[in-house]
């Protein structure tokens, strides 16, 4: 199986789960989304943050480089955190930096990145060295989290056998919860535990669209407060999710899995999901 780009031929195999319910969506055509073009903005904020950072350790001569990094590669990001964590921390001696003498009393021998941004008042420094921090992980997040990709009109269908499918694991591609209603988990989360309200929706109205994460696939067990939950009930626990793939072999083809995903959808390219 495969998503393939409709207008460059680009294509990400994905092995099928519960092929009764990927058989829906063969074919069908999915529209490009704005979500993955936040890598764009936030790249260029955190190359334009480091560069700023840079320019001013320089400045008072302390001998830290923040390297700058290829944002859709997950080592470089898994780096550029390790480096962060470890140099902000860092005790730097303040004889060593003229510039920072004067601000410090002979009795104060070492100090941090972060002490030097509190102690010059240096509110600019302080927020970019966060912000390093921040944009990591708010480019991790868009990869890693599911984003959502609609046909062109969204229709529905009713499919009351998916529920049977349903589970708690977490797989690059899956189908949302794009419909009116809960699901029975979500019923169990929110203290409906006579299920006197009539909206219990487990995928009974399948939506035409999907979701898609560039995440690290696992098996999440149903929760034994939820299994006896059902128990009480006399009903079959039923999952959260509704999976339908997982990227082939994602751990050591990730970065090229990304850049054709960034690439296709910065371009505004739309994809079909064949045999």
């Amino acid at each position: 199986m495969k998503l393939v780009f409709e207008q460059t031929g680009d294509e990400l195999p994905f092995n099928g789960l519960n092929n009764e319910v990927l058989e829906l969506f063969i074919d069908k055509i999915f529209v490009a989304n704005s979500q993955y073009r936040r890598v764009s903005e936030y790249t260029i904020k955190l190359k334009n943050t480091i560069n700023s950072v840079n320019h001013y350790l320089n400045s008072i001569g302390v001998d830290i480089v923040f390297p700058q990094v290829n944002t859709l590669h997950q080592t470089d990001l898994n780096y550029l955190h390790a480096f962060w964590a470890k140099n902000t921390e860092k005790k730097l001696k303040i004889k060593d930096h003229p510039a920072l003498i004067e601000h410090y009393p002979d009795s104060k021998t070492h100090c941090t990145l972060y002490e030097i941004a509190s102690k010059l008042q240096l509110g600019t420094l302080f927020q970019s060295l966060e912000d390093i921090n921040i944009l990591v992980h708010d480019i991790e997040t868009i990869f890693t989290g599911n984003n959502f990709f609609p046909t062109e009109q969204i229709t529905y269908s009713s499919v009351p056998w998916a529920s049977q499918f349903s589970t708690n694991d977490f797989a690059n591609i899956s189908v949302p919860r794009h419909f009116t209603g809960r699901t029975l988990e979500n019923k169990f989360r929110n203290f409906d535990d006579k299920l006197e309200f009539d909206d219990e929706n487990n995928w009974n109205d399948m939506p035409t669209c999907l979701h898609i994460n560039f995440g690290r696939p696992r098996t999440i067990e149903f929760s034994k407060e939820y299994k006896d939950w059902c128990k009480k009930l006399d009903l079959e626990p039923l999952g959260n999710q509704l999976n339908i793939g997982n990227f082939v072999n994602i751990h050591e083809n990730l970065t090229t899995y990304r850049t054709i995903m960034y690439n296709n959808i910065q371009a505004g390219n739309s994809f079909s999901v064949r045999k």
